[in-house]
């Protein structure tokens, strides 16, 4: 009997070390475990969090090495903060004014599939939906791009291909994609986006995110943004210094329809210029 006790806590050993979860739960000591400086630390949808530390507020304190876990990003201090206010994009005073034909990216389908590439609460998603990398709303769940940024790329290199539209848990709630790259030395970085604006006009900026010296809280300060109402969207900064940036996609709203927010597919590039004359065809609307 003692025997068979044993082979069988042996037996359900093992067989847990070939299903580990794919969620975190330090508690029960399951999980991933992962370090701040691991590129990336975690998989799609978790952050790497030690000694009540997550992100990049783990990777830049004092011990960026700490062995810590994949953990779902912790909520806002506050709340009833949002992703499309955390971001402060400012006014816009541009809005499309020309036929509207938005691109499906809500409900259901006909197949009585959700028509967004977003399964939020999948554990396991498709293959298509894992290359979203959703959520990303936050700086702590951010895309992050190639480092150090690539130089004078090819026009015809369009970038890759992503979706602001909401995930069928919550379809009123706007979606925000957020990228996040490193600048290495002083650079002049160009950041573009490509779509179509009669699909839904789509607003982009680029954040660096400070620490309120009295709140301790995350707070984004605006470096670049463009909220026109044409084709495509292109941020030209000249010189950006070294530092981590954010870049951050949202649909609009508008006088008409407030609360509102477009849907739209496009294409995301970063790059920093060298020997090639480059600059952005179209300036921002209200760019800084």
């Amino acid at each position: 009997m003692r025997i068979s006790q044993l082979f069988l806590l042996s037996a359900l050993a093992i067989a847990g070390c070939y299903k580990p979860s794919y969620s975190s739960d330090p508690d029960a000591g399951v999980g991933f475990r992962c370090h701040a400086s691991d590129n990336p630390p975690c998989p799609a949808g978790l952050v790497c969090c030690a000694d009540g530390k997550c992100g990049d507020e783990l990777l830049n304190s004092s011990q960026p090495n700490a062995e810590g876990w994949c953990v779902p990003p912790p909520p806002p201090v506050d709340m009833t903060t949002t992703a499309i206010s955390f971001w402060p994009f400012g006014t816009k005073s541009m809005y499309y004014q020309g036929e509207v034909m938005p691109i499906p990216l809500s409900g259901y389908d006909e197949n009585n599939e959700w028509r967004c590439k977003r399964d939020d609460g999948n554990p396991d998603p498709t293959a298509s939906i894992k290359r979203m990398f959703e959520p990303n709303d936050w700086p702590e769940s951010a895309i992050v791009l190639t480092s150090p940024l690539p130089v004078d790329p090819s026009p015809s290199m369009i970038g890759s291909a992503y979706e602001i539209c909401p995930d069928k848990s919550a379809p009123t709630v706007p979606d925000v994609d957020v990228f996040k790259f490193k600048v290495q030395t002083p650079a002049k970085v160009i950041a573009e986006i490509r779509y179509r604006v009669n699909n839904g006009d789509l607003d982009f900026a680029v954040f660096r995110v400070d620490t309120d010296t009295e709140t301790g809280m995350k707070k984004p300060v605006v470096i670049g943004k463009d909220l026109s109402a044409v084709d495509n969207g292109c941020i030209e900064m000249p010189t950006l210094m070294p530092g981590t940036y954010y870049l951050a996609v949202r649909g609009t709203t508008s006088p008409e329809m407030p609360g509102q927010y477009t849907m739209n597919t496009y294409n995301i590039r970063v790059f920093a210029v060298g020997s090639m004359p480059y600059s952005c065809a179209k300036k921002a609307d209200g760019g800084v």
